[in-house]
């Protein structure tokens, strides 16, 4: 669809325009900048190791509440709780 009518921006309606323009554009380098710095410190081997980690003791977890009988439950639950 083509634009049945173009105008150009002057003054007010530009600066404003360009300062937006600006502003995104800082933003998205800004998520970029963190999102490496994020990506970076993922790679790092005792940070993997340490979600392998933490990974495995969640299922193990999981698995043991699980096969927990209501009343271990309950006791389980009661313990944590205090």
């Amino acid at each position: 669809m083509r634009p049945s009518r173009i105008t150009r921006l002057e003054g007010e309606d530009l600066a404003s325009f360009l300062e937006k323009e600006k502003y995104e554009l800082d933003r998205k380098a800004q998520f970029a900048e963190a999102h490496r710095i994020r990506e970076e410190f993922q790679s790092l081997q005792h940070v993997r190791d340490a979600q392998a980690i933490s990974w495995a003791i969640e299922t193990d977890i999981k698995n043991i509440i699980n096969r927990l009988a209501p009343s271990e439950w309950a006791e389980f639950r009661k313990r944590l709780e205090t």
